[in-house]
């Protein structure tokens, strides 16, 4: 028997609003949608992402709706990233879709100096919502459950459950 393997994920703290526009929109056929974050992937996790990438076509980014936020404290939505981009200086995507203009609003067409944007072709909202603490940290080798503190200026590392 040819073990599993295992499959890493990024966590994320994001807006509720924010999501379910993006979710709409890519459910409407209208194209993928691009994101941007303020924080870079750590170098150790880019290969490993790249690669599952390559055999997947893809990686899953969970996004957990803080309280701080107006959110929930869990986790609602998983996305699915096709392609991404990370650095420690403000990097721009490589021929990016268009951004819709109901994004406005969300201040994401001309974001600031950003280190990482993804690419998304699904967004979807969990049927169950789940509890961060589901997700076990795996960058900082501690094997405890990520907290929200961690998502403020990170992302979080996790193999899906």
């Amino acid at each position: 028997m040819i073990p599993r393997r295992k499959k890493l994920l990024l966590g994320g703290a994001s807006f509720k609003e924010l999501y379910e526009d993006h979710r709409r929109y890519i459910e409407g056929k209208r194209g993928n949608v691009i994101t941007w974050w303020s924080f870079h992937i750590r170098e150790n996790w880019l290969d490993k992402l790249r690669q599952q990438v390559k055999l997947d076509g893809k990686f899953s980014h969970f996004i957990y709706l803080s309280k701080s936020m107006g959110g929930s404290g869990k986790i609602e939505y998983v996305c699915d990233v096709v392609r991404f981009g990370t650095g420690r200086e403000s990097i721009e995507p490589p021929n990016p879709p268009p951004v819709p203009d109901i994004f406005e609003e969300h201040d994401v067409v001309r974001p600031p100096p950003y280190k990482t944007w993804f690419e998304y072709s699904a967004v979807r909202k969990l049927d169950r919502p789940m509890n961060l603490t589901q997700l076990h940290d795996i960058d900082l080798r501690i094997d405890k459950p990520l907290i929200p503190s961690q998502l403020r200026n990170s992302f979080g590392y996790a193999y899906q459950p």
